[in-house]
């Protein structure tokens, strides 16, 4: 009985992920890593997969290369149901192995199993339902499925298209599933103070004459949340809110970067971005000040700094990413990106640098001192040049600068023997 009891430790509640192969029916034991082979068909349903079910010695005992048939007879012989449950939308499975007392402990096996959960949360699935073979009908109840033996489970679904929920401002992505409507917020808890979230509208926020129940919404569709005041007027977001522009230099490869948020009754809608520091390749750094009132900065002054944890708006506002260095200050539009690119035996390389437009020193620099690594054997380094491959555009930089905004390609010659 101990072998048995190993193999009961080994497969009770487990999910994994796997490929749809030719072959019998796989799974693996956590220790040792070999195959638990379930004869069946033609058909491997759960590819080889690893049992992340409990730590305990006794696990190292799991029977293996045991086939449909013997598995069958032990599980009767010990009055256990060996149940696997497959979702082949996501090529997930779950093994549970347990005494069953009836058809309402399959459903609740089932209900509450992490593959079910992770079906559900799912937005571009809807669960149908289960059913005993991948493309037959959906059972009805479970006592077809009581029994002491072998059984496979599939959930089905089909593929959803999600609907869009406005609130106050806000979007979100919506799932409709057998238990109702997924939101990921009730829109009760976030309502203004003075308003009651009355229900839902198809064109706006604060049309009151097509509210509508969500279990009509169409697949695609947007809903907007309604707010009403004691005299049953709509709350408009528009009219409490502020919008907060922010432009900030986000990365020299996806450069200068501008983000609107609406602000309104004392809280961002959204977070909040915050600047990384700019760091270049050959080490010239620019560090993040905070956002600025000011879009250039003539002569620098702390007091036009903004703290975005305490800043409140009272208008719509722009605010632009401040840098330092050396004691100079720049905001995101005093900068551009230079593009260097070069083979490798990796593939293609780049190197984004991040240069300001009205001094190219240091990316001129970079671009004289450059040398690549993980060159292919046999090459050597000969210069940029402005066009791809074309040795003839080859730039000469000790007396040409860089161009800001441009992309120069590293050029490579074989070496001579």
């Amino acid at each position: 009985m101990g072998k048995l009891k190993g193999f009961l430790v080994g497969l009770t509640t487990f999910v994994g992920a796997t490929a749809l192969t030719a072959g019998g029916i796989a799974l693996n034991n956590h220790f040792n890593k070999d195959k638990i082979t379930l004869s069946y068909g033609d058909k491997t349903y759960f590819g080889d997969q690893v049992n992340s079910g409990a730590t305990d010695d006794i696990q190292t005992e799991v029977q293996l290369d045991k086939n449909l048939s013997e598995l069958n007879a032990i599980c009767k012989e010990n009055n256990f149901m060996l149940m696997l449950v497959v979702c082949p939308a996501t090529n997930m499975f779950r093994a549970d192995l347990q005494i069953v007392y009836g058809s309402e402990q399959v459903e609740s096996n089932l209900m509450n199993s992490n593959l079910y959960q992770l079906v559900v949360s799912n937005p571009a699935l809807q669960f149908k339902g289960w059913s005993l073979s991948e493309n037959g009908p959906l059972l009805e109840n479970f006592d077809s499925i009581y029994k002491n033996e072998v059984v496979i489970v599939y959930a089905i679904t089909e593929q959803a298209t999600p609907f869009y929920a406005e609130i106050l401002g806000q979007t979100y992505t919506c799932q409709k599933t057998t238990e109702g409507i997924s939101i990921e917020i009730d829109p009760t808890s976030v309502a203004p103070e003075g308003y009651t979230f009355i229900g839902w509208s198809l064109s706006s926020s604060t049309d009151l004459d097509n509210l509508t129940d969500l279990s009509n919404i169409s697949e695609g569709q947007m809903v907007y949340a309604v707010f009403v005041n004691e005299n049953n007027e709509p709350y408009d977001i528009a009219e409490h809110s502020f919008t907060l522009t922010l432009n900030y230099w986000m990365s020299a490869l996806e450069g200068q970067q501008i983000k609107s948020i609406m602000y309104y009754n004392g809280n961002y809608l959204e977070d909040v971005n915050f600047c990384n520091s700019i760091l270049n390749e050959d080490g010239t750094f620019y560090n993040f000040v905070g956002f600025y009132k000011n879009q250039t900065v003539d002569e620098f002054n702390p007091e036009l700094v903004v703290d975005l944890n305490s800043f409140v708006p009272n208008s719509n506002a722009t605010l632009y990413a401040l840098y330092e260095r050396d004691e100079n200050y720049y905001t995101a539009y005093d900068f551009s990106s230079i593009s260097f690119q070069w083979e490798s035996v990796w593939g293609m390389n780049i190197s984004a640098y991040t240069t300001l437009k009205n001094d190219l020193t240091d990316a001129t620099n970079y671009a004289k001192s450059f040398v690549p690594f993980d060159l292919s054997e046999g090459k050597t380094f000969v210069g940029w040049s402005t066009v791809e491959n074309d040795p003839e555009s080859i730039v000469d930089f000790s007396s040409t600068s860089v161009v800001a905004g441009a992309t120069y390609y590293a050029i490579f010659q074989d070496i001579l023997e």
